[in-house]
């Protein structure tokens, strides 16, 4: 049925019906209660692409994953931090639309094809090898979490930048105030942007304490916690050898923790593990996980932040917001 027909049924107006089922104070109380009541009955429900032609709103924002980006299974800490996103959004009266492609190109045909369609208000973007005014060309607001403060171009305002360099930095300067210079490293073969910059502040946080890392130390998986535990399994006698492992992602330190208890090497008193994302997952495990926390709800309200001033036609002055990661300490962890 369409509002025309259901129109004529009631004997009302087509514009009323319109009004009425959008929730518009012009219909008084019982014409609106019997239009809502008649609609049910039929089945009738508003179509949401003709309703945005209207309002010029669709109430969904588009979310678009790094070019690294598999499943959820496989990135855990990117789940979450849509989980934070998508509960920040649906607060304030968004829907979330998951779009991709692995290519960056075939994202952005992906996103322009949803646009086309009327289909989203505006984007945020998790960390793109897409300049931002690449993104602009869309014309959609469009926030950018920046895993890198040093990428983001003079150009985009709209950015969060997560400092993973400077997780990495805390993380091993941690290490090398516990004496540990003994250090493998489980992390993955390709060196896209977060872990280059995580591995990097481990390097130029242990050289404060005279700690180098050498090629042989750094072991690769593919983010997951199975990866973590064959690091450990593949390489049996080497982790005798050393004091501490660090690993990318807190899923591949469980993975680390699973085996190596297996293997009967107790955490911490022989080895000690450590993780980076501060997945609450860490904190059941025993002994629990020290870890470097990324705050997923501060990114999300600071993104969202960002994109609603921008839905509002407001430009700012270019306030790029920057977050430090956190280490927490916990049992997982400790001196030599």
């Amino acid at each position: 049925m369409t509002s025309k027909e259901l129109a004529k049924l009631l004997g009302v107006s087509q514009s009323t019906v319109s009004r009425s089922l959008n929730g518009s104070s012009l219909v008084k109380g019982e014409t609106a209660e019997r239009i809502r009541a008649v609609a049910k009955e039929y089945g009738y429900e508003i179509n949401s692409n003709a309703k945005s032609l209207k309002t010029n709103s669709t109430g969904t924002i588009g979310i678009v994953f790094p070019d690294h980006f598999i499943d959820f299974d496989s990135n855990i800490y990117i789940g979450n931090l849509f989980n934070c996103i998508r509960n920040h959004l649906q607060a304030h009266g968004y829907d979330l639309l998951a779009l991709g492609g692995h290519e960056p190109e075939d994202k952005i045909s992906g996103v322009e094809r949803v646009i086309r369609n009327r289909k989203v208000d505006g984007l945020i973007v998790i960390e793109s090898s897409i300049s931002q005014d690449r993104w602009y060309e869309t014309g959609h607001p469009v926030p950018i979490i920046r895993y890198n403060p040093e990428q983001a171009g003079a150009e985009e305002r709209s950015t969060v930048a997560v400092d993973h360099h400077h997780g990495g930095e805390v993380l091993g300067e941690y290490l090398g105030r516990c004496g540990h210079k003994r250090i493998l490293c489980v992390s993955a073969m390709e060196k896209m942007g977060a872990i280059r910059l995580r591995e990097q502040g481990i390097r130029d946080g242990l050289k404060k304490y005279g700690v180098i890392l050498e090629p042989k130390q750094f072991l690769h998986g593919d983010l997951t916690f199975e990866s973590g535990y064959r690091a450990v399994m593949e390489h049996k006698d080497m982790f005798r050898d050393y004091t501490a492992v660090c690993a990318y992602n807190d899923a591949m330190a469980l993975g680390v923790m699973e085996a190596l208890k297996e293997l009967q090497i107790r955490i911490p008193d022989q080895i000690s593990v450590t993780g980076f994302d501060g997945l609450k997952i860490g904190a059941w495990f025993r002994p629990r996980l020290t870890t470097v926390s990324m705050p997923g709800q501060e990114i999300a309200e600071q993104c969202c932040r960002l994109l609603y001033a921008k839905l509002r036609g407001e430009e700012g002055e270019g306030i790029r917001p920057k977050i430090l990661p956190q280490l927490i300490i916990r049992e997982s962890s400790g001196p030599v």
